[in-house]
């Protein structure tokens, strides 16, 4: 995992055809981290353990969807991320 000074980061893993990459942004506010912009694919395992950095399973998180307006629990996000018709 590489973290920039402006809240940009990545976080990378595997070899060849499985190699995967999630990259993004964190945003702060008020002292706290506010929300975290994601892009790419990664395995479940690595989905897990990013969001428990995040608080979870303690903590509900919320997922934006900027493009549709839309917003989802957890559940429905996996869910949606998921389907190859997505």
């Amino acid at each position: 995992m590489i973290f920039e000074p402006d809240g940009s980061w990545i976080w990378s893993g595997g070899v060849g055809p499985t190699r995967w990459q999630i990259d993004g942004h964190l945003f702060d506010f008020d002292d706290q981290l506010h929300r975290v912009e994601l892009r790419g694919h990664c395995p479940e395992q690595a989905f897990d353990e990013l969001l428990q950095c995040l608080g979870w399973p303690t903590t509900e998180l919320t997922f934006e969807q900027v493009i549709e307006g839309t917003t989802l629990n957890e559940a429905a996000f996996r869910h949606q991320s998921s389907d190859p018709q997505s």
